[in-house]
């Protein structure tokens, strides 16, 4: 069916510029039928003139309906596999500046791609048609004529050329100080609490004006050039129009064309200026996004392969933490120090601590999310970096303090539009009756402790090894969590971590209880073993309920 389309879309472009061609033999018939004063000459081409018109409207518009479908067609395949291949990426969580790029490459630059290739291509293969059929209807008018338009339009190519080098060094440097001002106007909006405090208005308004006149007098000189190259182009267009004339002029004195021929020339004359300017503007266009091109052409070719989970054959009976530190980038202290510590199947861990003492950090590195830690993760008796990411999937699942919902029903939310069955029990269990069975609400207006509610069903999916929860039912109140916590306790195949600054009774419910403190171990026990050692977690946990 594409291929038909692009097919019917080449016969109605070619059909449409040559019939355009043609109109210009059919001006020079009517023209020269005025000139020799042969009235039915004259009406029998006003005719087919009339003839022409309506087809070429009815080409242009099927010409129109078809490269739309293309555009759609090619654009969809685009996108979808752009977007198959990111999540077949074997990762478990996008980076800040991940999800930036990525995000500008599904929505920006893909409006690029559109407008600045797959439009662009087709625009400027009919644009090629008619600059070709153009000085062909020439060459048959004459040859000479031909020549010399040649010669002014090859003219008009080079001027663009020659002046390339400097509009690109003029745009680069525009670009340059467009940066720049994009990172001052950034910097400046997130110190305005500290300008605001120190009264520094003034100054930082000033400091500011020196980015935007820089920028201004860059774009100012880029804008200069690109109307001078402008400017002069198309004053060698009007110069073709003028010599076409002059030229023409003298051979009609000569006898060697008729008047028509003049008019029908001038008119091929334009035919070829204005796809020339196409042709060119479309190359530049398409260099400016190369790039994009090329990483979406890969896209298309790639072969997507999801990994779907299986159920595992062997489980994961105890996890090991042996001398891990790990630091940060941009970072001079570590925020885990030679950390050690065993988590046993059937057991539920909590860790605890201040803020920034590590406990979200050893949650994302027991689930894989960076690998640059020195020390060994040991999965029984297999070391975390070992491990295919894809099978670290099946073992392990971190949920953290901010639930992700779809804008969809809390049903599709939960069983993944429909992947997963969702247990009776559990929708029993977790009071999320209501949410489950009313499809119309979106589970994006839920409040906090109903989406983290839902994202806990949601866990219960997949038969994981290790589930990590990072501050996610933080948002519920304390019966909803000990509910929680007591159908967790109970889930004896699996190793239960966590991370909480829920400081409560509830941490009785725990088997054990790890206390960090800048990132190292400092205590580890049952909350009441813990409570009764007097020690650091003692004090800890007595000055967070006072």
């Amino acid at each position: 069916m594409r291929r038909f389309q692009k097919t019917l879309y080449f016969i109605c472009i070619l059909g449409y510029n040559l019939l355009n061609v043609y109109f210009a033999k059919i001006i020079m018939n009517i023209s020269d039928s005025l000139s020799y004063e042969s009235s039915d000459s004259f009406f029998r081409y006003l005719k087919i003139g009339i003839v022409a018109i309506t087809s070429l409207v009815v080409l242009n518009f099927l010409s129109i309906i078809l490269q739309n479908y293309i555009v759609r067609n090619e654009m969809q395949d685009a996108q979808m596999k752009s977007f198959g291949c990111i999540f077949s990426e074997e990762k478990r969580a996008l980076k800040e500046d991940e999800y930036n790029s990525k995000f500008a490459f599904l929505t920006k630059e893909m409006d690029l791609y559109e407008s600045n290739y797959v439009m662009r291509k087709l625009s400027m293969l009919s644009s090629l048609i008619l600059f070709s059929a153009s000085s062909l209807m020439i060459f048959s008018i004459n040859q000479k004529l031909l020549l010399i338009i040649l010669v002014l339009v090859l003219l008009m190519v080079i001027v663009p050329f020659v002046m390339n080098k400097t509009l690109r060094e003029a745009n680069e440097r525009y670009l340059h100080t467009n940066e720049e001002l994009y990172a001052k106007t950034g910097e400046f909006l997130q110190g305005f609490e500290t300008v605001k405090t120190f009264f520094a208005e003034t100054e930082i308004v000033k400091n500011y004006e020196k980015y935007v006149l820089s920028n201004n007098e860059k774009k100012r000189i880029l804008s200069n050039k690109l109307g001078f190259t402008n400017a002069l182009t198309a004053f060698l267009g009007v110069v073709i129009v003028f010599v076409t004339f002059v030229a023409g002029g003298i051979m009609v004195f000569n006898h060697e064309i008729t008047i028509g021929a003049i008019f029908a020339t001038v008119q091929l004359v334009t035919n070829m200026i204005t796809p020339l300017t196409e042709l060119l503007y479309g190359i530049s266009e398409m260099n400016s996004v190369r790039d994009i091109i090329n990483r979406i052409q890969k896209s298309l070719k790639q072969v997507i392969n999801y990994k779907e989970y299986k159920p595992l054959e062997n489980r994961t009976h105890a996890l090991t933490l042996k001398n891990v530190s790990f630091i940060y980038d941009k970072q001079k202290s570590c925020v885990l120090a030679d950390l050690s510590m065993n988590f046993e199947q059937g057991k539920m861990y909590a860790i605890v601590g201040e803020n920034g003492t590590g406990k979200s950090t050893i949650g994302k590195l027991i689930a894989g999310y960076n690998a640059k830690y020195s020390g060994e993760i040991m999965l029984d008796e297999n070391e975390l970096r070992t491990i295919e990411p894809s099978e670290l999937r099946k073992h392990i699942a971190y949920i953290n303090q901010n639930p992700f919902v779809f804008d969809s029903s809390a049903y599709d939310n939960c069983t993944f539009f429909g992947k997963y069955p969702i247990a009776q029990e559990n929708i029993k269990t977790f009071e999320c009756e209501h949410m489950i069975s009313n499809d119309e609400k979106s589970a994006i207006t839920l409040s906090g402790g109903e989406k983290q509610k839902l994202v806990f069903l949601r866990s219960l999916n997949l038969d994981f090894d290790i589930i990590i929860y990072d501050e996610a039912e933080a948002s519920m109140d304390i019966i909803a969590r000990k509910k929680l916590l007591e159908f967790l306790k109970n889930q004896k195949n699996k190793i239960v971590i966590c991370i909480s600054h829920s400081i409560d009774e509830s941490l009785g419910l725990f088997d054990q209880v790890i206390y960090l403190k800048k990132g190292g171990l400092i205590e580890q026990g049952n909350f009441q073993q813990l409570y009764d050692n007097h020690g650091d977690f003692f004090s800890f946990y007595n000055k967070k309920i006072s």
